[in-house]
């Protein structure tokens, strides 16, 4: 999934693949230089207040795909099965949530049965509070492929998937169903498949998963665009607070308010604490340095998408009053420069391999932070993933610089042989798209610098992050260079990296995450050939797929991401949960003496 700031990127360690619901991954949960949460015992009441530079991506479950959605979902849409609330490695072992109890799997691997759990409801506004059943997965998972919905990953994850599928991702319809999703028992949900998926759990587990209430939601999506967003169902533990019949407590880019769900029963729910009786997020802090400030105060609670600024960073960690209330968490993310391969320069590959080379990586690094902000990226396989070992984890370097500043004799060497005599770039400028934040826009100056020093004169456009990953997504829109490109993996494996950002299949005329519309047919084949094989085999399809598309160049990765997190004093049992890199919303509380 994309990242929505500059303090989000995942990546770690080994995952046992094959397993269905046990992810047995080594998760890094590290915080620096504090050791342990903050002090007292969560109890239930309160506000937790959010701060957010920019706004949530989508409140349509079926469409957010940014760790900040993931984060604020986490607590308001439930899934068949979800993260366990435990740091380090058990917090990314998968449990039951809707799911009474794991699947029963048959011996062939085709078949998965669920039993939901009875008496779980819908919030009482919406599809009048009814009891959860079979009918809404399915519909949840079919509406995916809707052109309204637009869900960014459904054909990636969901896609070819069950028996009969095809005929209606062919022409989705709500008159048409897939197959494969047998909903005859309204308590069962038995799901048949083409081919044994060892990580159909995993997939199970994401925002388009949750169950959708077909009748209310089914004319909110037969328009151009989902309306299904403005009032979604809530099945967790908090909903949108509705104001009155007509007015909720979203307002795009300004707020969003999260008040307790009456039908949300604990008994039902082993995953989410719901230790707040409110969370309040609250959008527009362009100026993220006087958000951090109003953390530390404690008139705000936390970083919700965006970067604690490096200058505050050290006057954070300066102070025995504050450095433990920040957080620096090793995640899933890699930062990277994409380079739009069907515009030129950048069609060359030539071109490409000089850029890797050009840029200066740890200038980049350094405005951020310097080396607390992550390790530098040499390839685009993060640690952790099937594949890092094998391929020669932080060792495999092919554009190796000194001290990761970048080589420019080596990139102007390869400007010559792509038949720039001066070793420069004589043609025009060239679109460069960047976050609007003030670190972004100094990692921009960075790339821009370096780009120079091989002729290529940018044109810089910035937008908030979400317009930016929309603009980024369109096919045509134009766009070069992308300067504040970050993928975090949707589950720990290598798949959710190279396909969704490297599979020329996949391109689309909009709601692309493959920026550098790079259309290999030998790397899909590689990307077929992995994604079918399991254990060590697996591992080294991955690692080969990995020094293919860094032969290709479409994109310089330059950051495995640690990001700084930061909360208020008020914030009792922080708990870093890779699965949304961000605090985990389901055991977050604030103290009631500082209200």
């Amino acid at each position: 999934m994309t990242s929505p700031t500059a303090h989000q990127s995942r990546g770690l360690r080994i995952l046992a693949l094959l397993c269905v619901l046990a992810l047995t991954a080594s998760a890094c949960t590290r915080r620096d230089p504090g050791d342990g949460d903050p002090a007292g015992k969560p109890e239930a009441g309160g506000t937790l207040r959010i701060a957010a530079a920019a706004d949530v991506d989508s409140m349509d479950p079926g469409r957010t795909y940014t760790t900040f959605g993931f984060m604020l979902f986490r607590v308001m849409v439930r899934t068949l099965v979800a993260y366990a609330p435990t740091p380090g490695e058990a917090g990314n072992k998968l449990v039951p949530d809707l799911a009474v109890d794991v699947p029963s799997v048959s011996s062939d691997g085709l078949t998965y049965t669920f039993m939901l759990r009875p008496g779980v409801k819908y919030q009482p506004e919406i599809a009048s509070g009814r009891e959860i059943r079979s009918e809404d997965f399915r519909y949840a998972i079919e509406r995916g492929f809707y052109a309204s919905v637009s869900n960014p990953y459904a054909d990636l994850y969901f896609g070819d998937v069950f028996v009969g599928d095809e005929e209606f991702i062919a022409s989705p319809s709500h008159k048409t169903h897939i197959a494969g999703i047998d909903i005859g028992d309204p308590r069962k949900l038995v799901l048949r498949l083409k081919r044994p998926i060892g990580d159909l759990a995993y997939r199970l587990a994401l925002p388009l998963a949750a169950p959708v209430p077909v009748e209310y939601a089914m004319p909110l999506d037969g328009g151009t665009e989902s309306s299904y967003g403005d009032a979604f169902a809530s099945s967790g533990p908090y909903q949108v607070e509705r104001l009155n019949a007509s007015v909720t407590g979203y307002i795009p880019g300004k707020a969003i308010l999260l008040v307790r769900n009456p039908n949300w029963d604990p008994a039902t729910d082993p995953i989410r604490e719901a230790y707040p009786d409110r969370i309040e997020v609250t959008g527009g802090f362009t100026d993220v340095a006087a958000a951090t400030d109003k953390i530390l105060a404690g008139e705000m609670d936390y970083n919700g998408d965006f970067a604690i600024p490096p200058e505050k960073q050290k006057q954070i960690l300066s102070s025995s009053a504050t450095k433990h209330l920040i957080n620096y968490n090793a995640t899933s993310c890699m930062r990277y420069v994409s380079m739009n391969t069907s515009l030129k320069p950048f069609d060359d590959p030539l071109v490409r391999k000089a850029v890797n080379y050009a840029l200066d990586k740890r200038g980049m690094r350094a405005v951020r932070g310097g080396e607390r902000t992550g390790s530098i990226a040499t390839h685009v396989l993060l640690p952790g993933l099937p594949g890092f070992k094998e391929v020669g984890q932080k060792d495999y370097d092919p554009y190796k610089t000194i001290d990761f500043a970048g080589d420019v004799e080596k990139a102007r060497d390869l400007m010559r042989e792509a038949g720039y005599p001066t070793g420069l770039y004589t043609g025009p400028s060239v679109v460069m798209a960047g976050e609007a934040s003030d670190v972004e826009r100094r990692t921009g100056d960075v790339i821009a610098s370096s780009l120079e020093k091989i002729g290529i004169k940018v044109r810089r456009e910035e937008h908030k992050r979400p317009a930016l990953l929309a603009r980024m997504g369109v096919q045509k829109s134009g766009i070069a260079i992308g300067a504040s490109a970050a993928w975090c993996w949707d589950y720990p494996d290598a798949y959710t990296v190279i396909a969704p950002l490297f599979d020329g299949r996949r391109v689309k005329e909009k709601g692309n995450t493959n920026y550098s519309q790079v259309n290999s047919p030998s790397l899909n084949e590689l990307i077929d050939e992995a994604s079918g094989k399991s254990g060590g085999d697996r591992a080294d399809a991955w690692a080969a797929a990995d020094k293919f598309v860094m032969d290709l160049a479409p994109v310089v990765p330059w950051l495995w991401d640690s990001s700084p997190h930061l909360v208020s004093p008020r914030v009792v049992g922080y708990q870093f949960a890779l699965s949304s890199v961000s605090m985990d919303l389901a055991v977050a509380a604030v103290r009631q003496d500082e209200e």
